[in-house]
């Protein structure tokens, strides 16, 4: 008997321990790597940062949000997160990367119907508030008082927040009940209109966007963008590289979010998506192009990906009109090279 319980306190030891290690392990290795590829303090050029933080000031009003070149994150939260090797996608917050001139955040909420919460997950990893090992979960009101900070001192600007509920399968209408309590905390804040605004009924709001589809009679909604993931792993020859949506109710949308490419498959998806969105599908679609993968193998890291894709990005001379751009990793160099679009002649 004591053989066995002194083997059964070492199973247990070595099913807590062990977790806690590759965890601690898979961060420190995760924040290394990025340490040493990433701009040590991409928000250190004050003039840039002046300009991106105030972009859309120079942009018409009458300009509807789907005509516009914007910038945008993928995976939005993920700054600090469980298992970062494989689940972080950002290493700025949401206020800097609004600050650095991205307007579209891709928001994953898990909502606890008991407690009435929503925290930011990438899959069943947590955000965290910041980067400690203990860190608390970052609830939605974390997020969204950066949002609404950043707004209150650039009222020209617009945040793009699009919804999908992650690692929780409430009904559409349960979900929606319990984001609805987050905004009416101040209503005034958002945009929930179902149609796609032009920029200036968006000033100074947050614009709701979400990935499910919604009752037309619900009072906190925003437009529906409707995709399915598109999981594959190497192209379908003669095939586009996008994919089109069209639901009754919701706005057109021309996707590519191929999620599981290699660097070059996803670079040539990417590419060629960039030219018809540009300039071959209508203006009041909306027209979205990931540069973000994960790679096809069932271990991704997505700042792996990231560091290969990104520099093509700078490189090229890709006519990003019309198109909400998603990158990972994103610094403000970036941003502008995507928003110059909205001024180009």
């Amino acid at each position: 008997m004591k053989i066995f319980k002194s083997i059964l306190k070492r199973v247990l030891a070595f099913i807590i321990i062990v977790p806690l290690v590759l965890w601690a392990l898979s961060s420190l290795f995760s924040y290394a790597q990025i340490s040493l590829g990433y701009p040590t303090d991409p928000l250190s050029n004050t003039a840039m940062i002046d300009q991106t933080s105030n972009w859309m000031k120079d942009v018409s009003d009458d300009v509807r949000l789907s005509e516009m070149a914007l910038p945008g994150t993928h995976d939005s939260a993920t700054q600090y997160v469980h298992l970062p090797y494989l689940a972080q996608c950002q290493a700025l917050s949401l206020e800097d990367q609004l600050k650095s001139g991205y307007r579209y955040l891709d928001i994953r909420l898990k909502a606890e119907p008991d407690t009435k919460t929503m925290t930011f997950h990438h899959g069943p990893a947590a955000c965290q508030k910041d980067r400690g090992l203990f860190a608390p979960t970052m609830d939605l009101n974390d997020g969204l008082e950066q949002c609404y900070r950043f707004l209150e001192e650039h009222p020209t600007e617009t945040v793009v927040f699009v919804v999908k509920q992650e690692d929780s399968k409430l009904a559409p209408s349960d979900f929606q009940d319990i984001l609805a309590q987050y905004i009416n905390q101040k209503p005034e804040a958002w945009y929930i209109d179902t149609k796609i605004p032009t920029l200036g009924e968006a000033r100074g709001k947050i614009v709701l966007m979400q990935r499910h589809k919604l009752d037309k009679l619900y009072k906190v909604a925003g437009p529906a963008l409707l995709w399915q993931d598109q999981r594959q792993t190497k192209p379908e020859e003669g095939k586009l590289p996008y994919e089109v949506t069209r639901e009754i109710g919701a706005p057109s949308v021309a996707i590519q979010d191929a999620f599981q490419y290699s660097v070059e498959d996803k670079w040539d998806a990417f590419e060629q998506s960039a030219q018809a969105m540009s300039t071959q599908l209508a203006d009041d679609m909306v027209k979205l192009n990931f540069l973000s993968t994960k790679g096809p193998t069932p271990v991704g890291h997505p700042f792996g990906y990231a560091k290969s894709l990104n520099p093509k990005l700078f490189d090229s001379s890709i006519n990003f009109a019309h198109t909400w751009t998603i990158v990972d990793f994103a610094t403000p160099d970036m941003a502008v090279k995507i928003l110059k679009a909205n001024f180009d002649k």
